[in-house]
């Protein structure tokens, strides 16, 4: 439904750059920060899931009177038909006025376009650790049965 809208794919958008194989989407996915990568590997895992797109598409809103413009994380659409758009930060991050900008700025686009929004944080990324370490060791071992030609290879740059 949605095309990953990654204009410079060597730009470094956030502290560590994620490719990765998606068996649903039978693509590379590109993820800009470790905790994209850890909510990543959730989507991908998770069977409730069927569609996904990263950096689904550019949004723009007012802001302050000033019309903005913001990229989501993820478009994420359910088994039950259910659709939402989440955006993916650092807890600390959501006091800084960028980042309160361009949660406005999506937050807004969404309701005018009756859209569900989500902020994700490492709080709910991370609330199951257990979860998370069982989705990497069942990488990790796919990878390793696989061999070199392995479709869920990750590779961070």
């Amino acid at each position: 439904m949605y095309t990953p809208q990654i204009t410079d794919s060597s730009r470094k958008f956030g502290n560590n750059r994620w490719l990765a194989f998606s068996p649903k989407l039978k693509r590379t996915v590109y993820l800009f920060s470790d905790l994209e990568y850890e909510h990543w590997l959730q989507v991908e895992f998770n069977s409730k899931v069927v569609n996904y797109c990263e950096q689904p598409l550019k949004v723009e809103a007012n802001f302050e009177k000033i019309k903005a413009a913001s990229i989501i994380d993820m478009w994420i659409q359910y088994e039950d038909g259910s659709e939402e758009f989440v955006e993916i930060k650092y807890k600390s991050d959501l006091i800084k006025e960028n980042v309160i900008k361009q949660i406005h700025v999506q937050k807004t686009w969404c309701k005018e376009n009756n859209k569900q929004h989500k902020v994700m944080t490492e709080i709910e990324i991370k609330e199951s650790t257990i979860k998370l370490s069982n989705i990497k060791l069942m990488l990790k071992f796919l990878n390793y049965n696989i061999g070199s030609k392995s479709r869920f290879r990750t590779h961070k740059s």
